[in-house]
């Protein structure tokens, strides 16, 4: 009895699930129609737009990488292979006390 009446208010797993993409699916099916419009070659500089857009979100993870490595280096939560680093590290930032 309590399972039925929590789903009805709450939904089933899966139409929790459905509903939590539903802004995702809306969004993507209105740029259907902008994108069926294009041409061959608007869609192939689309395409172009988009691998260069990829490689900046590559690189900034890349960066952000590279600057959560340097910071536990400097923390001491990790020891780094190459002792260079840390002494590159401390001689910018050190931790707060």
């Amino acid at each position: 009895m309590m399972r039925g009446l929590t789903r009805r208010i709450f939904g089933t797993a899966n139409e929790r699930v459905v509903k939590a993409y539903a802004h995702q699916v809306d969004a993507v099916n209105s740029l259907e129609s902008e994108l069926e419009a294009l041409s061959d070659d608007a869609l192939r500089a689309r395409t172009a737009e988009f691998r260069e857009r990829l490689r900046h979100v590559e690189l900034f993870l890349q960066v952000h990488a590279a600057a959560r490595r340097l910071l536990a280096v400097a923390e001491g939560r990790i020891e780094d292979e190459n002792p260079c680093v840390h002494d590159r590290v401390s001689a910018y930032w050190s931790p707060p006390r």
